[in-house]
């Protein structure tokens, strides 16, 4: 052996082979673990796998209600909206009601100051209707008085009345 190396020498490798636990471990050891892993070896629940629906945008677009075009911005703002068109309207019938009503009550003031001023003055529908109403409250004064069954209340009311 003149070069270093034994005539019986084996070859020696870097590379490493895998071994189970098994070859470590006696046989009746290997028996145990198996018999102990049976006994606890239960199925997994498998989950459901949840599929999303694929959007068909053609159905989307058939189910849908149907949308007015309203274009664009610029065009809107040049022609006005019909909201606004019905608004204005709206505003302007409610003008034309007040300035009725007003030249109507300003009418029937105007009459009212000129009766007083000739001295005609006689009994007006407002007059009339007041004269009902304290009739029909001292009707029912006289009723709760000769002992009908009146509300303490309108007893009260007809009393400020008188």
């Amino acid at each position: 052996t003149l070069g270093g190396v034994a005539a019986d020498a084996v070859e020696q490798s870097a590379s490493v082979t895998k071994k189970t636990l098994a070859e470590f471990m006696t046989k009746a050891e290997v028996l145990e673990k198996e018999a102990s892993s049976v006994a606890f070896n239960k199925p997994k629940k498998r989950r459901k796998k949840i599929r999303e629906k694929k959007i068909d945008l053609d159905e989307l677009e058939a189910d849908a209600p149907e949308m007015n075009e309203l274009g664009s911005r610029k065009q809107r703002a040049e022609e006005g909206s019909s909201v606004d068109a019905a608004l204005a309207t709206e505003r302007w019938k409610k003008d034309a009601q007040f300035a009725a009503a007003k030249i109507k009550a300003k009418k029937a003031t105007d009459q009212k100051i000129l009766a007083e001023m000739a001295g005609d003055v006689g009994q007006d529908e407002d007059d009339f209707e007041l004269e009902r109403a304290l009739a029909r409250s001292r009707r029912q004064v006289a009723k709760a008085a000769n002992g009908a069954n009146g509300d303490a209340l309108v007893l009260a009311v007809a009393e400020r009345r008188l």
